[in-house]
């Protein structure tokens, strides 16, 4: 089963039986190139009987004779190739075609679901993740204009910052008179290393 890697134009293998998983972990196929690359530019099925035959052929089972690849279409869009190979001529028929087609096109959809399904899981996680900060800095706006001594205010932007940024260390940095640059507020550092700063 392969995928088609928009960005790189390439197909890339995502699930195997059969194949050794050495070569097939590295093998990207450049759409067009081998019988898979083929199918994939065309958007035709295909049945090799000889692949010893065909110059396009890629070798990925040892002694294969023959193979057969469909495309995974959705919405005339080739998403990726399913592909088979075997060691007998004879294995392929144009009813396995047929029946390898049905099985591809059915695929096809439920990969496209469960792509669209992991799109949406993620968008949520991150619209959850926006409306949070949104509300720590609404938070942080409130606290801010209430409380009137620098100290504590200073104190409560280095712990609302740390609820939306997790960092293990932070410095609130201003210029003194001479136009250097201080620590005023700090969280994490060791006190020496604030002290060469002020």
């Amino acid at each position: 089963l392969l995928f088609d890697d928009n960005s790189k134009n390439n197909l890339v293998v995502k699930r195997v039986n059969g194949y050794k998983n050495d070569f097939l972990s590295q093998l990207k196929i450049e759409v067009g190139r081998g019988i898979t690359g083929w199918v994939a530019k065309t958007g035709k099925p295909l049945i090799v009987a000889d692949v010893r035959k065909d110059k396009r052929y890629i070798e990925g089972v040892t002694q294969a004779v023959s193979e057969m690849a469909v495309p995974l279409k959705i919405n005339n869009k080739i998403i990726g190739v399913l592909d088979t190979e075997s060691k007998d001529k004879k294995t392929f028929t144009k009813e396995k075609l047929e029946l390898l087609s049905i099985f591809a096109s059915c695929s096809a959809t439920a990969i496209h679901n469960a792509q669209l399904l992991s799109e949406i899981r993620t968008n949520s996680d991150e619209l959850k993740n926006k409306v949070k900060i949104l509300s720590t800095l609404n938070i942080l706006s409130d606290k801010m204009s209430n409380i009137l001594n620098l100290s504590a205010l200073l104190k409560e932007i280095i712990s609302l910052s740390r609820k939306i940024l997790k960092f293990s260390q932070c410095a609130i940095l201003l210029f003194d008179e001479n136009k250097e640059l201080y620590i005023i507020a700090s969280f994490g550092y060791k006190k020496d290393i604030v002290n060469k700063i002020r």
